[in-house]
């Protein structure tokens, strides 16, 4: 609160803001150091414009304290350093202006300092606030998409092991997504490195997964939906295709710009293919999860091809 109320005096440090600041400070200044001048011993000048040049400078920045101090060095001179309404220079009140000036510049750079100081912490306070937002809106958005996938596993699944085989996978993929986005902490996610997170721990041996596409990074919001579809294919693997027995080989290849991707996932077996269930909502899934996208499939006695055609864009 504090913190809040002491940066909404900071002006930003433009010109028309230095003047008005300096302006009105040494303004403040002078009028109170008339005020208390029957108070103070003679040879005690600028006793109110320590505070002008301090309140100048927090105000608008150094440029207005460096005014600031070079006008209070001239107006303390002239009207309170004896005799008054001159610039005498002796050596006594030459000594005067130079300690001023002096301790007004350093005064000046803290001031600065403090000013910098606390409008860092204020844009940190605002980041903060900005990430703590970010957050809850992310928070909510997978809540939305778990409860969204329990949902249509629950439905489609033909029992309770079923359905927890499928969630478990389906929620594991979607996880290793989001670490991937996590760890990086960057808006893209190297596409071979969410390949091989999901696709990789389902495949029956290191060499039966091939990986080809080449160097590709994927917007990050759109890697749990691949992520989904890369896990549902993988699954379909397992139970109907190509990792469904002993020698079968899946080849995954990419080609994409910053506003399209192509991916290809190739199945080759031995083999015939088993059906793959086309009611089902891990189909729906690979049709549908990926927005905007169009999927084909193409399939024969010992291969299977879906290939995914995604906008990123937008």
């Amino acid at each position: 609160m504090i913190l809040r109320q002491l940066t909404r005096a900071i002006l930003p440090a433009t010109w028309s803001n230095v003047i008005v600041a300096t302006a009105g400070c040494i303004s403040v200044a002078t009028v109170a150091r008339a005020a208390i001048n029957p108070l103070l011993p003679v040879g005690v000048p600028y006793f109110t414009y320590w505070l002008a040049v301090d309140a100048a400078t927090f105000i608008a920045g150094w440029r207005a304290g460096a005014i600031a101090i070079v006008l209070s060095t001239l107006l303390g001179w002239y009207i309170w350093l004896p005799p008054p309404f001159s610039f005498d220079l002796s050596p006594q009140t030459l000594a005067v202006v130079v300690v001023y000036l002096m301790l007004a510049t350093l005064q000046m750079l803290l001031a600065q300092l403090m000013r910098v100081a606390l409008l860092r912490l204020e844009h940190a306070h605002n980041e903060r606030e900005l990430l703590v937002h970010e957050l809850a809106h992310r928070l909510k958005n997978q809540l939305a998409i778990f409860s969204s996938i329990a949902t249509s596993t629950l439905r489609s699944a033909r029992d309770k092991d079923d359905a927890h085989t499928k969630l478990q996978g389906r929620l594991m993929a979607f996880n290793a997504a989001l670490e991937l986005a996590v760890s990086r902490d960057r808006s893209t996610i190297p596409l071979a490195s969410l390949v091989s997170a999901v696709v990789r721990p389902l495949a029956p041996a290191e060499d039966r997964l091939l990986i080809k596409g080449g160097a590709f990074e994927l917007p990050a919001e759109r890697a749990q939906s691949f992520a989904l579809v890369l896990h549902e294919l993988a699954t379909n693997a397992v139970k109907y295709g190509a990792w469904s027995g002993d020698l079968g080989v899946i080849t995954v290849d990419w080609l994409g710009t910053p506003d399209h991707l192509a991916l290809t996932w190739t199945e080759k077996a031995q083999q015939r293919a088993g059906a793959v269930d086309q009611k089902g909502f891990g189909s729906a899934l690979i049709e549908r999860g990926i927005e905007g996208a169009k999927v084909e499939h193409h399939v024969s006695d010992t291969a299977r091809t879906v290939r995914i055609e995604a906008p990123l864009a937008g």
